[in-house]
């Protein structure tokens, strides 16, 4: 990503995001509502599906786990992939979404740190619903 992307601001920015997940954890209506609207958003802009196959699963932990369906994921894990969906919900973020190729790529920084965060909840979550 080079010198265009300031991975330490946009670690930054992921970190304010989990706080206000961890904000909103417990509460399932709020949670609910980011779920949702993350569903618009991905709905309308299938790259992201594209770029990041992981989405799907990540989207399914979350609402298992806020359905009570599938408790075992840690709080930490839920509210990495609450705050990276928070921010892609955002309809102005650090690099505009409209920007040919590279509008995106903050979006993916997001959701790669909710990945590292999340990858051995996600892996037993796949392993419980496969």
């Amino acid at each position: 990503m080079g010198d265009f992307i300031d991975r330490e601001k946009l670690n930054a920015v992921f970190d304010e995001h989990v706080k206000q997940a961890n904000e909103i954890f417990g509460d399932t209506e709020q949670m609910s509502r980011v779920l949702d609207e993350t569903d618009r958003v991905l709905f309308s802009e299938p790259i992201l599906k594209d770029a990041c196959p992981d989405i799907n699963d990540l989207n399914g932990m979350v609402r298992s786990y806020v359905s009570g369906q599938y408790t075992e994921a840690s709080p930490k894990s839920i509210c990495a992939i609450l705050g990276a969906f928070m921010y892609l919900n955002k309809s102005s973020d650090e690099i505009a979404d409209n920007i040919p190729v590279i509008g995106y790529l903050d979006d993916l920084v997001m959701l790669s740190n909710a990945i590292e965060i999340a990858k051995d909840d996600l892996e037993l979550y796949r392993s419980s619903v496969s």
